[in-house]
């Protein structure tokens, strides 16, 4: 064996022993460039839960349209009334109810006394103390009347020489819409006896059976027939708001003096 090939038992183990060192550090470098599997698979797992949990919104489309529109606005004037030369007004503090005005109202007009005719009447309230237990009610002659207004006959309408709100009987269909229109409550009109048209208070304007001359320069029924004065016909406008121009004070000093509040000033 030539010299340069001998190899004694000494170097060979050493080569040996570093053939082993280089090849394992060979193999361990090997396998950490190489990236592990499990790691890739934890970011598959990662990206596929982040896009999940991701949430889609799709805008509705919107789409502009121009439209012209042409508004056609109605005005109408307000319907105006001649007011009535004459009003009824009372006093229910100082109304006794002896039932004297509607006697007098139903006989001058349907020649017998019946107080379901009588176009005003007295209301009694039991639950209610002296005095706010008679209450007097009676066509208003309203500046603008809904009754009027209402009436689909020209029945219901203003006379034109006095402006008294007043009923042509031939006319009347007894629809009873000037009846559900009455401002007043209860409503003053009322069937005539008949039960063929309506009827309300004229302000004595036509009264058959009685010999006096009524209306607006005339004598009134109801007013003549109270003993305590209670009614008073007037010509000035009562405040039209909420009625409280119908109900006046016509209490004198003695009036007062019996715990009914003051005298009329």
């Amino acid at each position: 064996m030539s010299e340069h090939k001998k190899v004694d038992r000494r170097n060979f183990i050493k080569g040996l022993g570093t053939g082993i060192i280089v090849g394992a550090g060979v193999t361990a470098g090997a396998t950490m460039l190489v990236p592990a599997p499990t790691q890739t698979l934890t970011e598959t797992e990662t990206t596929s839960k982040t896009i999940t949990s991701q949430t889609t919104v799709t805008m509705p489309t919107t789409t502009t349209a121009t439209t012209t529109a042409t508004k056609t606005t109605t005005t109408t004037a307000p319907l105006t009334f001649a007011s009535s030369k004459g009003y009824i007004v009372v006093d229910p503090k100082k109304c006794v109810g002896c039932l004297s005005c509607m006697a007098a109202c139903s006989l001058v007009h349907e020649g017998k006394v019946s107080l379901s005719l009588s176009r005003i009447q007295v209301l009694n309230n039991p639950f209610e103390r002296f005095p706010e237990d008679i209450t007097q009610e009676q066509c208003k002659q309203c500046v603008n009347p809904p009754c009027v207004t209402a009436c689909p006959t020209g029945a219901l309408h203003i006379d034109p020489a006095t402006g008294v709100r007043v009923v042509d009987k031939e006319k009347c269909i007894l629809c009873l819409r000037c009846f559900a229109a009455c401002r007043n409550v209860p409503s003053m009109m009322i069937p005539n006896a008949a039960g063929k048209y309506m009827q309300k208070c004229d302000l004595c304007m036509d009264t058959p059976y009685w010999g006096e001359k009524g209306g607006v320069d005339g004598k009134h029924a109801c007013e003549e027939a109270c003993p305590v004065k209670a009614i008073k016909f007037v010509k000035e406008v009562p405040e039209q708001l909420d009625m409280s121009g119908y109900y006046v004070n016509l209490r004198s000093k003695r009036w007062e003096e019996l715990g009914l509040g003051p005298a009329e000033d």
